[in-house]
């Protein structure tokens, strides 16, 4: 995959961004990794009170990046909307994402598709009681079903009311050459 900046002039860019008061933050495919933790902490932790959609899209974030960040996203209880598509999530980070979603009260909308949830997780419901508590959440966005355990596709789907909207989607980015 391609990025748009090498691994220092994400660091240097995250530096930057700490002193704004952000409250829209999209890092679309930059290049942002596990290796940019500690700065993309410190981010979140400065845009606590005020970030309202936190876009991180297209990079190789992993469950790893997710528990490494976890203090500084709980500490964005202001979140909105949260887009975490296509960026190498698996059902390992379940547990990290029930936390995530009990400490945004304001979650209207979380965007997780494109990334590898089949494997089997003792943690499945864990993230289901999550999503089931936010009354804020009204759109949840997944991969295509192939991509998704039965279990988790099938509890979630039964979560899908008038409020909640349960989508399965597969994006590919307009720069990705197709072969």
């Amino acid at each position: 995959t391609e990025y748009i900046l090498d691994s220092s002039a994400v660091t240097q860019l995250l530096t930057v961004l700490s002193s704004l008061k952000l409250e829209w933050l999209v890092l679309q495919k930059i290049g942002l990794t596990v290796q940019h933790s500690s700065a993309m902490n410190r981010l979140l932790q400065q845009q606590h009170s005020s970030l309202r959609v936190l876009d991180l899209a297209g990079n190789s974030l992993t469950t790893a990046f997710l528990v490494d960040v976890h203090y500084g996203l709980c500490q964005c209880s202001s979140l909105e909307k949260v887009m975490l598509w296509q960026t190498q999530l698996s059902s390992a980070c379940l547990p990290v994402l029930a936390s995530l979603v009990r400490h945004w009260p304001r979650l209207q909308e979380l965007w997780l598709s494109d990334n590898d949830f089949r494997e089997a997780c003792d943690e499945v419901e864990v993230f289901v009681d999550a999503v089931r508590s936010c009354r804020s959440l009204r759109k949840l966005d997944l991969p295509t079903r192939d991509l998704v355990h039965p279990e988790l596709a099938v509890t979630l789907e039964s979560l899908a009311t008038g409020s909640l909207k349960v989508e399965y989607y597969h994006r590919i980015f307009l720069s990705e050459k197709k072969e």
